[in-house]
């Protein structure tokens, strides 16, 4: 949580001195403790939770310690289905899916299909050691996409490594692949505080409340339009050279290269491989930026809610104000009963606290993940009095969990492969209270696509 950018500059000017790394107090709002614990449970297929699936059972029903972690953790970060850890001292871990080097560097030199690795995905946590280790720095934030992983040290320097074909990376026109963490160019020496990552694109916060976008555009999903970024027409893909061919298997070919060669165009077109300020956003002073699969949100300080991105279930709000000039994924503005506090994204639903503490949702409910009955665009969540207010959030593919601030866990929605921790796979399509962790005192909780990790002292 923001707290004053008077600590931030402090806090940087802190870091390399002595090799001592005080506390970040902007960084978050966890105390500082002797001893931290990390259960999980959900899916395990990709080692997310911290066991190997391969020598057990792909899900995981009721809490697990997921073992081989430091005892000083200060945060815990999710990917779809990788995650990062990053501790009091500074250091960085990761485990979970690495086909794509997201973790520790790929080795195979011959690497055409970056789904397949010699590597291996992990399931043990392992150290990541980056050029900020020899710089005499510490990680203070991370984020996670499917495929790259972000790391932000105590001078506002953001790193990435991990493979994209989306830009998602940053690292400049035409870089699709970094084995080791690397520098990012473009937002050097502007104070990265914050990050989020989709599916495909990233946002980030600087110091001076600014947000960057970079990755794949389309549907509006940075912020602003790329020329080139609307799909393919149909009337587009048939007005092809398959007429000319001979025959019908013939013109089938050439059709179907066209529109391989047509979505290859596309996709090059679409991608902002740097890191670029949204110029709408200029004049707002920004507090939290959250990515889903394929939209975007962002909190400013006095608690508006902007959305933008793709929207086809709904997840970014009634658009109040258009006009024939409008995309479907335009930006807009949410308009709650009070401000809000933070939001996060699932993969294309929206949950948001508002200042008041109360929790609205948005957008897709095929698992019952908006955690209301009602068939309002947007609802609040009610469990019951005794858990008002709510203190956190957290969103996977299609469930999500909530801390209350009396310190209980809440879970809803779609309850496959256990990722709700109540024991069971059923859907909840309200709130309940996740029991096997009565009496935890319980940090942090975050989701992946379908899986669930909890940060305990």
């Amino acid at each position: 949580m923001f707290l004053g950018r008077f600590h931030a500059s402090l806090s940087r000017k802190l870091c390399t001195i002595k090799n001592t790394f005080p506390k970040v107090l902007r960084r978050s709002d966890l105390p500082t403790r002797s001893y931290s614990t990390l259960l999980a449970f959900g899916d395990a297929s990709w080692g997310m939770t911290g066991q190997d699936p391969l020598l057990g059972s792909k899900s995981v029903y009721d809490p697990e310690k997921v073992d081989g972690l430091p005892s000083d953790l200060s945060k815990i970060i999710t990917g779809p289905m990788h995650n990062l850890a990053v501790t009091e001292n500074g250091r960085l871990w990761g485990w979970g899916r690495n086909s794509e080097g997201q973790i520790r560097g790929m080795v195979r030199e011959d690497w055409e299909e970056p789904g397949i690795t010699t590597r291996g995905n992990f399931q043990a946590p392992i150290e990541i050691s980056g050029p900020w280790v020899d710089l005499g720095r510490r990680v203070v934030e991370a984020a996670a996409s499917g495929v790259v992983s972000y790391a932000i040290d105590c001078k506002g320097d953001l790193w990435s490594w991990g493979y994209s074909k989306r830009g998602q990376l940053g690292l400049g026109v035409g870089i699709t692949q970094a084995t080791q963490p690397q520098l990012v160019p473009a937002l050097s020496g502007l104070n990265v505080v914050s990050i989020s990552a989709g599916w495909g694109h990233t946002l980030c916060r600087t110091e001076s409340g600014l947000v960057y976008a970079w990755g794949y555009s389309t549907k509006g999903r940075l912020g602003f339009e790329m020329p080139g970024s609307a799909p393919p027409t149909e009337e587009r893909l048939c007005a092809s050279r398959a007429s000319d061919a001979a025959d019908a298997v013939s013109r089938a070919d050439v059709f179907i290269n066209e529109a391989l060669e047509e979505e290859e165009a596309q996709l090059a077109a679409a991608i902002v491989w740097d890191p670029t300020c949204i110029q709408s956003l200029a004049n707002v002073k920004v507090a939290h930026v959250a990515c889903g699969m394929d939209h975007s949100l962002v909190v400013s300080e006095d608690g508006s809610l902007f959305a933008f991105g793709e929207d086809r279930d709904g997840q970014l709000g009634p658009q109040l104000h258009r006009n024939a000039s409008n995309r479907d994924w335009a930006m807009r503005t949410l308009f709650l009963e009070e401000p809000v506090l933070t939001a996060t994204a699932g993969m294309s639903h929206t949950v948001v606290v508002t200042k008041e503490h109360k929790i609205y949702t948005l957008g897709s409910n095929f698992g019952g993940q908006l955690g209301r009955q009602d068939r309002g665009a947007i609802g609040e969540v009610v469990a019951n009095a005794s858990v008002k207010p709510w203190s956190s959030i957290a969103a996977g593919r299609a469930h999500t969990m909530a801390l209350a601030a009396n310190g209980t866990l809440w879970a809803w929605g779609s309850g496959y492969n256990g990722r709700l921790g109540t024991g069971g796979s059923d859907e909840e399509p309200s709130p309940v209270e996740v029991d096997m962790l009565q009496g935890e005192n319980i940090l942090q909780v975050a989701c992946g696509h379908d899986y669930t990790l909890v940060l305990c002292e």
